[in-house]
């Protein structure tokens, strides 16, 4: 069986650090393979690179492109 995880809103407000859950889900040997696919409303420049940097797989900004979304997860769930 294959899984996947999307990290709803990486960099929501109210967080202090928004990068802590991809870096706490690989700090566990079970996931550290585990593709991680975050997801942000305020697309800055750099940001793709600071998820990567934290533990994410891949990057999506909102709005979800769904088709976009599902490609992503296609590439990931067959690495």
């Amino acid at each position: 069986m294959h899984h996947i995880f999307a990290v709803p809103e990486i960099g929501t407000a109210g967080i202090a650090d928004a990068f802590l859950l991809p870096r706490a889900i690989r700090q566990n040997p079970r996931f550290r393979s585990l593709p991680i696919i975050a997801l942000t409303a305020k697309a800055m420049k750099g940001d793709r690179e600071k998820c990567i940097a934290a533990g994410a797989s891949d990057y999506i900004t909102k709005p979800v492109d769904t088709e976009q979304l599902l490609s992503l997860m296609r590439v990931w769930l067959y690495r």
